[in-house]
């Protein structure tokens, strides 16, 4: 029994190390609720290492996954006529 409580009291801190690494990936580029890229990205810097482990091995790296993820949001600005080069350059979109 004190396993079990122990397992969950484990879980839960995980969770909200998570958690905090997201909203904190999301604060820093000016979004007030993360979405699950930054939830990814939290996971990669888990202390447990493990989803960092699975990127590694699949090999992915966390900055690959950032790189990813401002490429897509890059393209869809772009797709609806944002320049993100030129004039529009400075402003903060979303990413990790």
């Amino acid at each position: 029994m004190f396993a079990t409580v122990k397992k969950h009291l484990n879980d839960a801190k995980s969770l909200s190390v998570l958690c905090n690494a997201a909203e904190a990936a999301a604060r820093a580029k000016g979004i007030s609720e993360p979405g699950s890229e930054h939830f990814v990205f939290a996971a990669l810097l888990l202390p447990d290492k493990t989803a960092a482990a699975t990127f590694a091995h699949m090999g992915l790296s966390p900055s690959a996954f950032q790189d990813a993820i401002e490429s897509q949001y890059t393209s869809a600005l772009q797709s609806v006529g944002v320049n993100v080069f030129g004039d529009n350059a400075g402003v903060s979109r979303p990413g990790i």
